[in-house]
C-alpha cells in the first residue's frame, strides 16, 4: 500500500512538472510572438503606415496646392493612429490617385512644352519682322553723303528705331526714336509709329507738321497710354541745309572741328497730349561735318558704379571723328567698354551721317 501512494505520488509531481513545463512553453511563445509582432510593427508595420500616410499627404496636399515648395515630410506628420484603417488598401488607393494625378500632370506638361515651342516660334518669326522692319545695321554711302545707323536690343524686342530714305535727287529724309515701355507691345507700338511717321515724310510732309499730325492721331487711339521721342529731319545735300523737329528727343551731336550739341526746342512726346505744337528749325552742315543722333541707351548707359554715360562722355568721345565708319565703331566700344560687364538693360541705338558738299 505504501507503494502505490510513493506511486501516486510520483503521478502528481509528474504531471506537475508537465503543466508548468507547458505553461512555461505557452508564456515564452506568447513572449516571442509579442517581441515578433513588436518587430514586425517596428521593421513593417510601421514603415508601411508612415508610407501610406505620405502618399496620402502628398496627394492631399498638392490636390489642394498646399504642397507647392514641400521638400518632404516628416515621419510623424504622416503616420496616423487609426486602429481600423488598412494601409495596404490605403497604399493601393493613393498610388492610383498619384499614377492618375502623375499622368495627368505629364499631359499637362506636354501640352506647356507645345504651347511654349510655338510661342517660341511665333516670337522668333516676330523678331525677324521687327529686324526687317528696323535693322541691326544699315550703311550708306554716295559722293554727297554717308549714313550709319545700327539698333541693338538689349532684350529680344526693342523699343528703339530709325529710319531713312532718299526723297529725291537731293534730299534724304532721316528719323530716330525711342518708345516707352518694354516687349512686344512696345515693339508693336514702335512699328505703328515708325511706319506712319515714315509714309507721311515720304509724301512730302515736313518733319514737324508730319510729327504733330501723327501725334494727334496716336492720341485718339492710345489704349496702353504708350508714347515716343522723335527726332525727325531731312537733309539737302545741294546746300547741307536740314529741316528738323523734335518731339521731345536727345539733343543731336554736332561733327566738327570742335564738336557740340545742336540747340532746338525740346518739344513734347508723341502721345502723351493732343495739339503738341513741335515746331519746326533749321541747322546747316559745312562739307565735312556730320551729325549723330542717338537715343537715351547710350546716355544712360550705367556703368558697374552705378554712374551714367551721360552727355559728357558722349561729347567727348566726338573729337577727331569725321567719317561714319569711326563714329559708330568709336561709340560702341565706348559704351560697351562703360559698361563694364555689367548686363544692358537699354537698346543702343544711334545714327551718323557725314555731309560731304554738293
Amino acid at each position: 500500500m505504501g507503494r502505490g501512494i510513493r506511486r501516486f505520488g510520483s503521478g502528481v509531481e509528474y504531471h506537475f512538472i508537465l503543466l508548468l513545463t507547458n505553461g512555461f512553453i505557452v508564456v515564452l511563445t506568447a513572449a516571442l510572438l509579442f517581441l515578433i509582432r513588436r518587430m514586425m510593427e517596428e521593421r513593417l508595420l510601421q514603415p508601411i503606415i508612415a508610407i501610406s500616410g505620405a502618399m496620402d499627404q502628398f496627394v492631399h496636399d498638392y490636390s489642394t496646392g498646399e504642397g507647392a515648395g514641400k521638400k518632404g515630410y516628416l515621419r510623424s506628420e504622416v503616420i496616423r493612429q487609426d486602429d481600423e484603417q488598412d494601409e495596404m488598401d490605403d497604399i493601393v488607393d493613393s498610388f492610383l490617385k498619384m499614377s492618375g494625378d502623375i499622368d495627368s500632370y505629364i499631359h499637362d506638361l506636354d501640352d506647356l512644352h507645345r504651347q511654349q515651342m510655338e510661342y517660341a516660334v511665333q516670337m522668333e518669326l516676330t523678331k525677324h519682322v521687327q529686324d526687317g522692319i528696323v535693322p541691326e545695321t544699315v550703311r550708306y554711302e554716295s559722293d554727297r553723303f554717308a549714313l550709319i545707323a545700327t539698333a541693338e536690343p538689349a532684350k529680344m524686342f526693342g523699343g528703339d528705331f530709325y529710319d531713312w530714305f532718299l526723297l529725291d535727287e537731293t534730299r534724304v529724309a532721316f528719323l530716330i526714336g525711342d518708345v516707352s515701355g518694354k516687349g512686344i507691345t512696345a515693339a508693336m507700338f514702335m512699328v505703328m509709329v515708325k511706319s506712319s511717321l515714315s509714309q507721311k515724310l515720304r509724301l512730302g510732309v515736313p518733319p514737324a507738321e508730319a510729327l504733330n499730325t501723327l501725334n494727334d492721331e496716336i492720341c485718339g487711339c492710345n489704349p496702353e497710354g504708350l508714347f515716343a521721342t522723335i527726332f525727325a529731319g531731312i537733309l539737302d545735300t545741294a546746300n547741307g541745309g536740314i529741316v528738323f523737329a523734335n518731339a521731345g528727343h536727345e539733343r543731336p551731336v554736332v561733327f566738327c572741328e570742335k564738336p557740340y550739341f545742336q540747340e532746338m526746342d525740346s518739344g513734347i512726346a508723341i502721345g502723351l497730349f493732343e495739339d503738341a505744337g513741335i515746331i519746326e528749325e533749321h541747322m546747316t552742315l559745312a562739307p565735312g561735318q556730320g551729325v549723330l543722333l542717338y537715343t537715351d541707351g547710350v546716355t544712360e548707359a550705367v556703368s558697374p558704379d552705378d554712374e551714367l554715360f551721360g552727355e559728357d562722355r558722349l561729347l567727348a568721345y566726338a573729337p577727331g571723328i569725321f567719317d561714319i565708319d569711326a563714329a559708330a565703331a568709336s561709340l560702341k566700344d565706348q559704351v560697351n567698354a562703360f559698361y563694364g560687364g555689367r548686363e544692358r538693360f537699354d537698346d543702343l541705338t544711334f545714327l551718323a551721317m557725314f555731309y560731304k558738299g554738293a
